[in-house]
């Protein structure tokens, strides 16, 4: 068997760059608003915000944009990356590696399916719309490297299966994705099996 390379594509997660698209469409706006608002007050054209109350709509447009920047700059941090060893699953704020010895199977399957549109809200039926159509990859796994509920404050819920054993990956190329899985996962299984030379 041919010895794939260390790393294969990254694979955008779909679900983590909407979230982050959104937060930066309701972050920036909103800081450029109270930017506005604090020009506004230090030229004295807003009699409440004297000093040193006009400090608050400064500090709140900074930290708007600030959160603006961080979303735009984290839609392309979500990710997942078949490697030698483990398969690579990154957001913004953490990496988790999942060995391969923790998987059991990799399949297509489709979104709703897993997340029926019947059983969401209105929020999340909406946020959730350009996804129905899609066919995900599912990761089973018989165990988490993590407990998922920490997993869950890094990674959007959609993500997890309602089995609680799976990861339910979106990505542009989900056949590529679950190609490229199996063949590190196979090329570790072949290590596994061959003695070590001394």
């Amino acid at each position: 068997m041919n010895t794939p390379r260390k790393r294969s594509q990254r694979h955008i997660l779909l679900i983590n760059q909407r979230l982050m698209d959104r937060l930066r469409l309701a972050s920036v706006p909103l800081g450029l608003l109270l930017g506005v608002v604090w020009w506004q007050a230090t030229v004295g054209k807003i009699a409440l915000l004297r000093p040193p109350w006009d400090a608050i709509p400064f500090v709140s447009a900074s930290v708007l944009i600030l959160i603006g920047l961080f979303a735009w700059i984290g839609r392309n941090l979500s990710y997942v990356q078949a490697r030698t060893g483990h398969l690579y699953v990154a957001s913004p704020l953490f990496h988790l590696k999942i060995s391969y010895q923790r998987l059991q199977h990799v399949h297509p399957i489709e979104f709703q399916r897993v997340n029926p549109p019947a059983k969401a809200s209105w929020g999340e039926k909406k946020f959730l719309s350009p996804f129905y159509a899609l066919t995900a990859v599912e990761v089973e796994l018989k165990s988490f490297p993590l407990d998922p509920k920490l997993l869950r404050l890094f990674f959007p819920k959609q993500m997890f299966s309602p089995s609680g054993k799976a990861l339910i990956l979106v990505v542009k190329d989900g056949m590529q994705l679950i190609t490229e899985i199996d063949g590190y996962w196979q090329h570790w299984k072949q290590a596994q099996r061959t003695p070590t030379q001394p």
